[in-house]
């Protein structure tokens, strides 16, 4: 299978029979027609055997600072609710199982292979839970958890609009969102972004910190943090932390 120049270091798509599915309020299998998330699956159905190991710099950069902001929100030792979108192989929530005992992770993402990793890794572990599904679309009842993260994904969604809607919705009122995902405040991630949007297979939407800000209090979100900073001297990032 050909690949594009610079691969994507994120998840995405594919619904698997075997994993498991929480109560919906809408099906699944509803969102999946004509998808928009075609191309991605293919290069994820490659990249899952070697994602960790591939990506483990950048992984470990990246989600240190999502990590950093869910330990801030998880003071005591009440039981942490949280659902991580865009869960890839588990990296991040093996992170969080380690460094809060409390906490209770469901894993959502659109990708079988990366999912089917995700499940081998925890298995056993009734606290953490593989779910399939789209940002978009959710596989859960309302106000279900206390934090939601996305974690390197959110520039590929394909309505931003529509997934901070959800992230909303099956948050508690009072729940928090926490975002890590690439910025285009920086110079390397604009010329990335000029790449990807000539030469890329599938859309990505690379944004500014301000628009990232703008579409989060447009769905209803407080922000509480900011925060640009480098996770390589190429990949420039930012981290967004609102409360439903």
């Amino acid at each position: 299978m050909s690949r594009e120049l610079l691969p994507e270091p994120g998840t995405s798509q594919a619904v698997g029979a075997c994993l498991t599915l929480a109560p919906s309020h809408r099906r699944i299998s509803d969102v999946m027609t004509a998808s928009p998330y075609d191309n991605l699956l293919k290069r994820y159905a490659d990249y899952a055997p070697v994602y960790d190991r591939q990506w483990a710099r950048y992984s470990q950069a990246t989600l240190a600072r999502a990590l950093e902001a869910v330990m801030v929100l998880s003071t005591d030792s009440r039981p942490l609710h949280l659902v991580d979108v865009a869960c890839g192989t588990g990296i991040f929530a093996d992170m969080l199982r380690t460094q809060i005992p409390h906490i209770s992770i469901a894993g959502v993402d659109l990708s079988t292979d990366m999912l089917m990793k995700f499940r081998d890794r925890f298995a056993g572990d009734t606290r953490i839970t593989a779910h399939a599904g789209s940002a978009e679309n959710l596989p859960f009842e309302d106000h279900q958890f206390d934090v939601l993260t996305c974690n390197n994904a959110f520039h590929l969604i394909a309505d931003a609009p529509a997934a901070l809607a959800e992230f909303r919705r099956v948050l508690r009122p009072g729940g928090h969102v926490v975002i890590v995902d690439w910025c285009r405040d920086y110079l390397s991630m604009k010329a990335l972004h000029a790449y990807l949007r000539r030469f890329g297979r599938h859309p990505r939407r690379i944004r500014l910190m301000r628009e990232m800000a703008e579409l989060v209090t447009a769905a209803g979100f407080g922000i509480h943090e900011e925060k640009r900073f480098k996770a390589t001297p190429f990949w420039g990032m930012m981290r967004i932390v609102a409360r439903a």
